[in-house]
């Protein structure tokens, strides 16, 4: 009697294990438009912070894909991928199934659409979307993440959006972690987000010893424009200046520049400037390159200088203001704020003082600029 009762248990685990791994499969189908008898490659996010392959499969001739990840589990992050740059990223929250129908030339900005089965990736996609194509306002990431009841979806945008190092961002994080903890204890996610907190909060602890904070005094820079003409920042007091770091050769500098076009053009009559800072040129690493050959050095810094006026004429930056020496990474201005990326914004008010910093969009610069005119 006893052998035949662990016999059946057995059965029963057996069978409860196979309906547990039938739940467990996600399926994803769709049209993508474009993309016919291309490969999509199906990879999840794991713990050491990196997309790995879980299969990958071919578009049918007419654009529609059919596919089961019996190896994906609630609490998945998922990227469908069609060559480098067009991606869909899809949360796991056990929804079981996503229909998504995509133009392949559109899906890199996230124009596609997800079906109403899946809420949680409707609402992620459109944050993706409006992000990609800098359509969002100051609160619209952080509504997402007040409102949404996808802890994955909430992770990943934390992991993408606030790395700034504040408050802020560290209780968004401490937010993240707390639910997917609660709702998908396995999820490969949380080690990433618990390193990432923890990297943010080193990188407030060494800021909390920066002079570049809002209340300060905007330290000076005196450098000189394109044609050797000097410039102090000193010189502007009784304006606001938004002191803006970028470079010719930063990609996502150059897609800033049409927002801080916008808010020149709409505000440079109110006593709104614009002070430019361009880490062109050759820092020690660059210069290396050329093993002391004194002529090659000043002829590329030659050329990165008129990359740089190509680049202000090209973007069409109208403001008098544009100042660089040449040091790239190594310049003294952006030493003196700690600079360590860009594009990276200064708002400095009418009496010198540091106002805002790390602005980005037209929307937020205005909505900080709004508050000292």
């Amino acid at each position: 009697m006893k052998f035949k009762f662990l016999t059946f248990l057995s059965l029963l685990l057996v069978v409860s294990s196979c309906v547990e791994e039938k739940a467990n499969i996600f399926t994803i189908s769709g049209t993508i438009a474009g993309a016919e008898n291309m490969t999509i490659n199906i990879e999840k996010f794991d713990s050491n912070s990196k997309f790995i392959s879980l299969r990958d499969t071919i578009v049918n001739s007419d654009g529609t894909f059919n596919l089961e990840l019996p190896n994906s589990k609630p609490g998945d992050l998922i990227q469908l991928r069609i060559g480098t740059r067009n991606r869909v990223y899809l949360t796991n929250t056990g929804e079981g199934a996503v229909n998504i129908n995509a133009d392949l030339a559109k899906m890199r900005f996230y124009e596609y659409s997800i079906g109403e089965s899946s809420p949680n990736n409707v609402a992620l996609t459109s944050l993706m979307n409006k992000l990609a194509t800098r359509t969002t306002n100051p609160t619209t990431i952080d509504d997402y993440l007040s409102t949404t009841t996808d802890a994955v979806g909430a992770a990943f945008i934390c992991m993408n959006t606030k790395q700034n190092g504040s408050q802020e961002d560290i209780e968004a994080f401490d937010k993240a972690i707390q639910n997917l903890q609660n709702y998908y204890p396995e999820a490969d996610m949380i080690t990433p987000m618990i390193t990432l907190k923890g990297q943010l909060v080193q990188k407030m602890a060494m800021e909390a010893q920066n002079p570049i904070k809002v209340g300060n005094d905007a330290p000076n820079i005196s450098m000189e424009n394109p044609n050797g003409k000097a410039y102090s920042l000193e010189d502007l007091e009784g304006q606001i200046v938004l002191l803006d770091f970028w470079a010719s050769w930063c990609g996502p500098c150059r897609r800033e520049n049409p927002n801080v076009v916008r808010v020149y053009e709409k505000y440079k009559n109110q006593g709104f400037t614009v002070f430019s800072v361009s880490l062109d040129g050759l820092d020690s690493r660059s210069k290396a390159r050329f093993n002391g050959d004194e002529n090659r050095i000043t002829a590329e810094l030659e050329k990165s200088r008129q990359k740089w006026v190509a680049a202000i004429e090209k973007d069409g930056l109208p403001w008098e203001y544009h100042v660089s020496d040449l040091q790239k990474w190594e310049s003294s201005a952006g030493r003196l704020y700690g600079v360590r990326s860009i594009p990276y914004t200064v708002l400095i008010d009418r009496d010198g003082k540091i106002a805002a910093t790390k602005l980005r969009g037209a929307e937020q610069i205005e909505a900080e600029l709004q508050k000292l005119l």
